[in-house]
């Protein structure tokens, strides 16, 4: 069987995204350690109903996007190679929410705020994009991440803190999902 077409059992996507996001943990963790960067934490988590709605709305759009490009664009230029569907059949919908919160705040931390603070707007976000190197063979798909990954950027900078970048983080990842299984669960 062709390894790109292979389906992964609900064991070894739950034991593959834990493994990811350990790994990145990891790394911000080295990484807050090494820099001293316990200071700025407090300032990344500060909540302003503004970012919350920023964050929210953000979210809300590009999941609108990517709705209206399923709807207009062919589907083997859009498709994701079924990660959504292996999501849902590996999670219960309340293990489901937590883990798409858990991956935006985790990957936002490092990348938004660790990297972008460290290395810049430019190279922090185009190494997000590049962690998605299933895209690569996507160009639809690559060109959202890629947007999103700066637009995520840009909210960290406009809001000042992680709040606003970890919501539509959130909502981008999640909303596509939670909606795909809810469908999934009428028609069972």
């Amino acid at each position: 069987m062709n390894k790109s077409n292979r389906t992964l059992g609900n064991p070894e996507i739950r034991k593959a995204l834990f493994a990811s996001q350990g790994t990145l943990i990891l790394i911000s963790a080295v990484l807050i350690l090494v820099l001293d960067g316990t200071s700025s934490l407090s300032k990344w988590y500060h909540f302003h109903i503004i970012h919350m709605l920023q964050g929210a709305g953000t979210g809300l759009l590009f999941v609108l996007l990517q709705a209206a490009a399923e709807q207009w664009l062919p589907n083997h230029w859009i498709n994701d190679g079924g990660i959504n569907k292996q999501l849902i059949q590996a999670f219960r919908l309340p293990e489901l929410i937590v883990v798409m919160l858990g991956v935006a705040w985790i990957e936002e931390t490092l990348f938004r705020g660790i990297l972008q603070s460290l290395i810049g707007f430019w190279a922090a976000n185009t190494i997000f994009a590049l962690i998605h190197f299933r895209y690569l063979k996507r160009p639809v798909l690559l060109v959202f991440i890629i947007g999103a990954s700066f637009i995520l950027g840009g909210l960290r900078e406009v809001s000042g803190g992680l709040i606003a970048p970890i919501l539509a983080h959130f909502f981008i990842n999640s909303l596509p999902v939670l909606l795909e299984k809810m469908n999934n669960n009428k028609s069972t």
